[in-house]
């Protein structure tokens, strides 16, 4: 089992600024590996062929929210089970 590793951003940015960051995460999410690095931590992902993907739009008063959540399993070695009869 693997041990948890995070890296947590958040940020008041420009709309700009955040297109950036999210053209960065779909050119990544393209090649199929997904490097995140902040304060010398650095986190690489690597998606699988499919995912589950939520999305949640809010708005209360004068606020709004759009949350994108993607999530995936990642591969899990086969198991492989070998024995020999020895006489």
């Amino acid at each position: 089992m693997s041990e948890k590793s995070e890296v947590t951003f958040e940020s008041q940015m420009t709309v700009e600024e955040a297109i950036s960051y999210f053209e960065a995460i779909i050119s990544s999410l393209k090649r199929g590996s997904v490097t995140i690095t902040q304060a010398g931590k650095t986190l690489t992902l690597e998606p699988a062929p499919t995912m589950k993907v939520e999305v949640e739009a809010e708005r209360k008063k004068s606020k709004e929210e759009i949350a994108i959540k993607m999530k995936w399993k990642t591969k899990v070695p086969e198991l492989q089970i070998s024995g020999s009869n020895v006489a």
